[in-house]
């Protein structure tokens, strides 16, 4: 009997080691600069998106940090699980406005059936929330309205 729970512990132990290991490099970074962008740009630090949401479709599945330069983003975004949007520089330079923008469906698809939106919607998928390690930081948050 103890020679079972000997291996049960070790397969317990690998399989949270390689869960821990899968969800750290699963993990990516994200740029957007809407001044110094090549539309639609890649994504990269020197190759930014110029569109926060273009950023967060492509980290939604796999996590990470978005990053936003300075400027003011004219747009509606929807955060994912396992995801930061994060300002570089701050709020007194960095601003989401989402006057008469779209929401955008759990596909990153804009919502034109709903022309106008909240700024920021956060999203569940299959019941499960953001963690409390995501964040929305350092924006100043303008406009929106409509669905919430």
């Amino acid at each position: 009997m103890a020679r079972l729970g000997a291996r049960i512990g070790i397969a317990v132990f690998a399989f949270v080691g390689i869960a821990v290991t899968t969800t750290t490099v699963a993990q990516v970074d994200s740029w957007v600069d809407q001044a110094t962008c090549v539309a639609p740009g890649s994504g990269t630090e020197t190759d930014p998106y110029c569109v926060i949401m273009d950023a967060v479709c492509d980290i939604k599945d796999v996590g990470g940090t978005v990053h936003v330069r300075p400027g003011t983003y004219n747009e509606s975004i929807r955060l994912y699980r396992g995801m930061s949007i994060v300002s570089t520089d701050g709020p007194a330079v960095t601003t989401i406005d989402g006057t008469g923008q779209p929401c955008w469906t759990r596909d990153c698809v804009p919502n034109t059936a709903d022309p106008q939106c909240s700024t920021v919607l956060v999203s569940s998928i299959n019941g499960l929330g953001p963690t409390p390690a995501d964040r929305l930081e350092g924006f100043r948050i303008t406009g929106g309205s409509g669905t919430f």
